[in-house]
């Protein structure tokens, strides 16, 4: 979509890159200091069950210009939000700025944050609850530039999301797939563990095609010489 594309071309060092994003979504004008404060924001998610966007991109807004989170209420926040999320989830169809908050948790500096997010993840994919499609292509705009360091989300990976059935490494390999679509034609550090894991699901599931725009990517990574002969493996 047209707000989704907005991320690719954020500056993430800039203070006001991921703050100018999200007020795309929520028509923002200034920015504010966030009125929530822990277990509001459960008492919050509860009152919009069907459409937590304009709560995520408000509290997104605030405080994830970057990805180590930077206050003790933050990471509470952060914490009480997944929670939330994990309770009421119940739609694949939520707007960006809540699949943004789970992208934001999967890199984020809180070990407990990214195994809550993971732990969203498994149950979404056990429910059929969740666009893996959209939740990749967050990922690889946030990647882009890189919000967080990519080794956070590959160790995630390997611990707590890769191998729970059959069914979750093809989503997982939905996810990877549109994440490096999105990603940048320099790639950032820790994109060669990246498509290790992309290059096992992919031998799982050697009918599942990877879209053209992923097939593009990896040929532009190829001219790198460290990641030649593992892009040959998932192109061949």
């Amino acid at each position: 979509s047209e707000i989704l594309s907005r991320i690719k071309n954020l500056d993430f060092k800039n203070k006001k890159g991921i703050y100018n994003y999200i007020t795309d979504i929520s028509n923002e004008k200034e920015l504010y200091s966030s009125a929530m404060r822990p277990h509001d924001d459960i008492k919050w998610l509860y009152l919009l069950p069907n459409n937590p966007n304009p709560l995520l991109g408000q509290f997104v807004a605030v405080n994830f210009k970057k990805s180590k989170l930077p206050f003790t209420d933050t990471t509470r926040n952060m914490l009480n939000i997944l929670k939330g999320l994990y309770e009421i989830w119940n739609r694949p169809d939520y707007g960006e700025a809540t699949y943004l908050i789970i992208a934001i948790a999967f890199l984020c500096s809180d070990k407990t944050a990214r195994e809550l997010s993971a732990e969203l993840w498994i149950k979404t994919n056990s429910e059929n609850t969740i666009n893996n499609n959209l939740l990749g292509k967050v990922l690889g705009r946030l990647e882009h530039q890189e919000y967080g360091t990519l080794k956070r989300f590959t160790d995630l990976i390997m611990s707590n999301m890769f191998n729970i059935s059959k069914k979750h490494n093809k989503n997982l390999l939905i996810v990877l797939d549109n994440m490096v679509s999105e990603m940048n034609d320099v790639p950032i550090k820790g994109v060669k563990k990246l498509l290790e894991l992309f290059n096992e699901l992919k031998v799982q599931f050697p009918d599942d095609e990877i879209s053209q725009y992923t097939q593009q990517k990896l040929r532009v990574w190829k001219e790198v010489k460290s990641l030649k002969n593992l892009v040959n493996k998932i192109l061949d």
